[in-house]
């Protein structure tokens, strides 16, 4: 009798529905994940385009009037402290020569070297490379008056902010659709 109504109709039943439910669920979790992290890292990079762009613009009234070192400096520290995912800001002029860093001062007016890993013609396109065992990502924007070219920025960011956050909604998430499971 116990084989009997282990194997009914109903229990079949059940474990077939719970089955095909969680099937639905975690394509649903699946989806609506992969969409939700491409949104936040589109959002992360386009951040950081605004914030290059912006810098840009400042840089260009520095460069033409031919500011010093200093004032390119401070430009560079306070992006750099204001926005807790940029890691390094470079300002580059048109000879290839460090005109700012936001790590280092001992930098300046010694030539520029690309980060390796990274893709020295992609200009206003975000990219990937690999520093040790972290993943930064890393952006060029020109700094142009009219026509002439007047010199890069260089931004390093990370995404770590944004994973640890994606990871904790994740959780929780899981946690609650697991509850809802048990309990449904």
């Amino acid at each position: 009798p116990l084989m009997g109504r282990l194997f009914s109709l109903r229990f079949k039943f059940s474990v077939w529905t719970f089955f095909i439910v969680s099937v639905i669920i975690a394509v649903a979790f699946w989806f609506v994940n992969q969409r939700t992290v491409a949104g936040v890292y589109k959002h992360l990079d386009q951040t950081v385009e605004a914030l290059a762009k912006s810098v840009a613009e400042q840089a260009k009234g520095y460069l033409i009037n031919r500011r010093s070192d200093v004032e390119f400096d401070e430009l560079i520290v306070s992006y750099s402290n204001s926005n807790p995912l940029l890691k390094v800001i470079v300002l580059v002029d048109s000879s290839g020569m460090v005109l700012a860093h936001s790590e280092d001062i001992r930098n300046i007016r010694k030539p520029y070297r690309y980060p390796e890993g990274v893709d020295t013609s992609r200009i206003d396109e975000p990219q990937l490379f690999a520093a040790g065992r972290v993943e930064l990502r890393y952006l060029v924007t020109r700094i142009q008056a009219r026509d002439r070219r007047l010199g890069t920025v260089h931004m390093t960011y990370s995404d770590e902010t944004y994973v640890a956050q994606l990871v904790e909604a994740r959780n929780a998430t899981l946690i609650l659709t697991g509850i809802l499971l048990l309990v449904g």
